[in-house]
């Protein structure tokens, strides 16, 4: 719905609002009171009965500038999962960024706004996103979203550019393995094992005794050949003969 479509919209329901009562027009006349106008309650409807019938896009519209209106989190939230069905990058963007404005600890705006950012090539501001997501969520949980990481960054236009992207990001979380580890799982994911077996390292070296991480290395090292990635797997279990997942895997 363009602009022009959404002002007719709603001067329709104006219309349609002033041909009520006086009674009916008193009793919503205060709409922080009851919560909604009737242009709101005929919107939402609209943007509804839009969706059961399929027009996704025009019921994303419709709760977008509903969700403007209101400065409702709930109503940008479903604005945002409208918009995803439109496969309109642009448009769900806009959503989820007005979702994250009004609530900023939304850990799933944050991670759809960081993948649409990807997903359409805005790197830098994808890798400022992140580091905001990463600063919401403290030390403890910078874990799961490393976790994420590799997979968000993987589906940009040009992988080995959202790589460069992801390394840089990770360049300023020097105490943290989970960082150099996300790249070198993003290497292996687009075909860049030197890179992959150079972050991997790195992340041993911060965490000597992470069976991930070996796992990891052995993987990356079996385009070498199977007696590197014995080799290597042998040397990490002289390290640590604890390494029950590592020995399993080398048995």
């Amino acid at each position: 719905m363009t602009k022009k479509h959404l002002f007719l919209f709603w001067t329709l329901l104006s219309l349609t609002a002033c041909a009520q009562t006086p009674n009916a027009l008193r009793a919503e006349a205060t709409p922080t009171e009851k919560g909604l106008t009737s242009q709101m309650l005929y919107g939402f409807l609209l943007g509804e009965i839009a969706s059961q019938r399929g027009d996704k896009r025009l019921s994303a519209e419709v709760y977008l500038d509903l969700a403007q209106r209101t400065r409702d989190a709930r109503v940008a939230k479903r604005a945002a999962e409208l918009a995803a069905h439109t496969q309109d990058i642009g448009h769900s963007t806009k959503a989820t960024r007005l979702w994250l404005e009004l609530e900023p600890n939304a850990e799933r705006a944050r991670h759809a706004l960081v993948l649409l950012l990807v997903k359409s090539g805005q790197l830098d501001e994808a890798v400022q996103e992140t580091r905001h997501w990463l600063t919401r969520v403290g030390a403890t949980g910078e874990a799961g979203v490393w976790q994420f990481l590799p997979g968000l960054y993987a589906r940009a236009p040009k992988p080995e550019a959202a790589l460069d992207a992801l390394a840089r990001l990770a360049e300023g979380y020097a105490e943290v393995a989970e960082a150099p580890f996300a790249v070198a799982r993003m290497a292996q994911q687009i075909d860049q094992p030197a890179r992959a077996l150079k972050a991997v390292d790195a992340a041993l070296k911060r965490r000597p005794d992470w069976e991930r991480a070996a796992l990891l290395k052995a993987q990356v090292l079996l385009g070498a050949g199977d007696q590197a990635t014995l080799d290597w797997l042998a040397a990490f279990l002289r390290a640590q003969p604890k390494a029950n997942e590592v020995r399993a895997a080398y048995a």
